[in-house]
């Protein structure tokens, strides 16, 4: 059920969900470093237009992401 959320979520944003290096800067993206072998540090930066709770969405779907792979 999680994975068929993820994908669906994934396809309603797949242009805002992308890392920041194929993205420009003013787009946004995400950024995903493994600090210690289970625990990685995600961030992600929107633009002026991006508000606080879909920062907060893409941020955590990002971390649902990482914990599947």
């Amino acid at each position: 059920m999680l994975v068929w959320r993820l994908r669906a979520f994934r396809l309603r944003n797949r242009d805002a969900i992308q890392p920041i290096a194929s993205a420009s800067r003013a787009e946004g993206g995400y950024t995903s470093v493994q600090t210690v072998p289970d625990r990685w540090q995600v961030t992600f930066s929107g633009n002026s237009l991006t508000s606080r709770e879909t920062v907060e969405d893409y941020l955590l779907y990002r971390a649902a992401e990482l914990t599947l792979e």
